[in-house]
């Protein structure tokens, strides 16, 4: 029998919290003796909102070390189609455990209408050995409100993950050693992503499902063991310019077709590159 983990602290009833220089760790069951820690989606060091119970709270979260935390280093909820969540999260180190057979771990999740601005944090160490799903570094999930800047994002299995989003952005963030993606963007329409260093990862940056009128720009992309920038077929309508990449396998890879540059169905501007599928992305 475990004794389950809940939260290190938790702010909600639309309350307001300073959370700073503080160690915030070992936030997670308690095994019995030749047990595990759990799987259970529980264990978060710093809880802001939850929509599960409609609450929502603000925060201030800074200057913390987070770390053993069983599910998430913080998360800030709000309520879908009600009131919002918000924080200012910045100068904290969050620390996963590590590659882990036990649950898919996400150093920061910004979810359900939140709005939050993340910067100057350093989130690394979330990565889930089995691969059948993706611990992520930063987590933005059903809000266009996530404002990312000069984070330092690495070794997780994502880096910088934009999921079921209309708008955000993320700017001037080194983002490296992804298993998969340092930046995705899922089912996501009105992100910017720019001026971020994305080096040694899968790919360095990728578009899937139907993402659509983005803005990729000012990016250096180098050394991925996969694509520079990958674009999914179903990802239409985007524009990338004035990114540098080398060194990736290709540099630029767009599976759409239409109108656009090069028979793609996105724009391809002032792009600097060796290599592209199709030809004509990069020069």
């Amino acid at each position: 029998m475990q004794l389950p983990a809940f939260w290190g602290s938790r702010v909600d009833n639309s309350g307001s919290a300073n959370i700073t220089d503080n160690h915030i760790t070992a936030i997670h069951d308690i095994p019995a003796p030749g047990e595990q820690v759990s799987g259970c989606q529980n264990g978060n060091a710093i809880q802001i909102g939850r929509n599960f119970e409609g609450q929502t709270g603000s925060a201030v979260i800074s200057h913390n070390t987070i770390d053993n935390y069983q599910k998430t280093g913080i998360v800030v909820d709000g309520i879908i189609g009600g009131p919002a969540s918000s924080a200012t999260i910045d100068h904290n180190t969050i620390i996963g455990v590590g590659p882990t057979n036990d649950i898919a771990q996400n150093g920061i999740q910004i979810s359900r209408g939140a709005s939050v601005n993340a910067h100057h944090n350093q989130v690394s160490n979330n990565i889930y050995s089995p691969q059948t799903a993706a611990s992520t570094g930063i987590l933005i999930f059903q809000t266009g409100g996530a404002s990312l800047d000069h984070n330092t994002v690495m070794n997780n299995d994502v880096g910088i993950y934009f999921s079921e989003v209309t708008g955000g952005v993320a700017d001037r963030n080194d983002v490296s050693g992804s298993t998969f993606d340092g930046i995705a963007l899922e089912d996501a329409a009105n992100v910017q992503v720019n001026n971020n260093t994305t080096n040694n990862n899968g790919n360095g940056i990728g578009l899937y499902l139907n993402s659509t009128h983005n803005t990729i720009s000012r990016n250096t992309i180098n050394n991925n063991s996969g694509a520079g920038i990958y674009v999914e077929s179903g990802s239409t309508g985007n524009t990338f310019s004035e990114n540098k990449m080398k060194g990736n396998t290709p540099d630029a890879q767009d599976d759409t077709t239409g109108a656009g540059t090069a028979g793609t169905g996105n724009t391809w501007k002032k792009n600097k590159g060796t290599t592209s599928i199709p030809p004509g992305l990069v020069s």
